[in-house]
């Protein structure tokens, strides 16, 4: 029994720390100063305002989330015979089943690229998770057609080795 285990990089969510520290920083300043901001393109200091606060939250909860994994000793990935442990992020389901896999795709959305898991009990997945997971997986059906997605942004590995390592154990296993 082989086992993959790909771990969380601390250097990737350090940098992605402090980039969303950068992005609360001037979501506050919109907040607390939207006079500053006015210019021609956005005339409205309402919408500066809604802009910043939306950021706050938006960046604030990635901030908070990121804090909690980089002390996180879990692997991000574990690959095996059975399936997939996903502990990547907030948004992870746990533990997929090569069985319920139906096909693997991949997607790029601006510069992140993702694994996309194509599963055939979606509903599933999201029952397990909690409110606000829900929420998340939810959006990934809307946006993808699967509430199981893949990224590398936070693993110790390029897009394309965990891409290899995800399509070679799909044919390996399933």
């Amino acid at each position: 029994m082989e086992k993959i285990k790909i771990g969380i990089s601390k250097k990737k969510i350090i940098l992605l720390l402090l980039g969303g520290i950068g992005f609360v920083f001037f979501s506050i300043l919109f907040i607390i100063k939207p006079t500053d901001f006015v210019n021609s393109i956005i005339h409205s200091q309402k919408m500066i305002f809604i802009a910043g606060i939306a950021g706050l939250i938006f960046f604030g909860l990635g901030i908070i989330m990121l804090f909690i994994k980089l002390f996180d000793k879990n692997p991000g990935l574990i690959i095996d015979e059975e399936g997939i442990i996903d502990n990547t992020n907030s948004g992870s389901v746990g533990f997929i089943k090569w069985s319920d896999i139906t096909e693997v795709t991949t997607k790029k959305i601006a510069s992140t690229e993702l694994i996309l898991l194509q599963v055939k009990n979606p509903e599933e997945y999201i029952s397990k998770a909690n409110r606000l997971k829900k929420l998340s997986l939810k959006q990934n059906i809307n946006n993808y057609g699967t509430p199981i997605t893949l990224t590398s942004v936070v693993l110790q590995c390029s897009f394309n080795e965990l891409e290899e390592i995800i399509l070679e154990s799909y044919k390996k296993y399933k």
